[in-house]
């Protein structure tokens, strides 16, 4: 029984990361997807929407790819989520393009998660676990008090202060 609880979890976790951006199993995934007659319907889509001619630099291209603004909804993509682009210089244009936004998007998400963890900290040593309840009868002041905070600390990291501002 563990056996097979613990083969269904490396399957769900192969699954998982088939739909992640970048992973050996999301290459192999794509590989298959590409050869699929589901694939070769929506290029030839957008490729009629183009009529033939790059997206990019609007000319007549010997090859034509289909390149994926976003992978978001991979294998059930809206044809604005792809763009018929020469192959070559606008092609891998807009690959660096998309590499730059998800990189700056995997950045973002990490800030984020690192502001809210310390959001969560400082008020769980001030209010103790239920500080949410606190911060609901007056979230402008708990915000410009942990804005405050962090400003002061991010300074002193920085050595422009101690942490107390001075």
């Amino acid at each position: 029984m563990e056996e097979q609880q613990s083969l269904f979890a490396e399957d769900r976790e192969r699954e998982r990361r088939s739909r992640i951006y970048g992973t050996p199993e999301f290459k192999k995934r794509y590989q298959q997807y590409i050869r699929s007659k589901e694939w070769k319907a929506l290029r030839l889509q957008v490729i009629q929407r183009c009529g033939g001619l790059c997206e990019r630099c609007r000319e007549k291209p010997k090859r034509l790819e289909i390149h994926h603004l976003t992978y978001d909804r991979f294998g059930d993509e809206l044809l604005t989520d792809l763009q018929a682009l020469c192959f070559g210089r606008c092609h891998g244009e807009a690959d660096k393009e998309r590499e730059r936004s998800v990189a700056n998007r995997r950045e973002e998400r990490g800030e984020n998660a690192r502001i809210e963890a310390a959001r969560d900290t400082y008020f769980t040593k001030i209010y103790g676990g239920d500080w949410e309840r606190h911060w609901l009868s007056d979230p402008e002041r708990m915000d410009r008090q942990f804005d405050d905070w962090l400003e002061r600390k991010e300074m002193a990291d920085d050595g422009r202060s101690d942490y107390y501002g001075r």
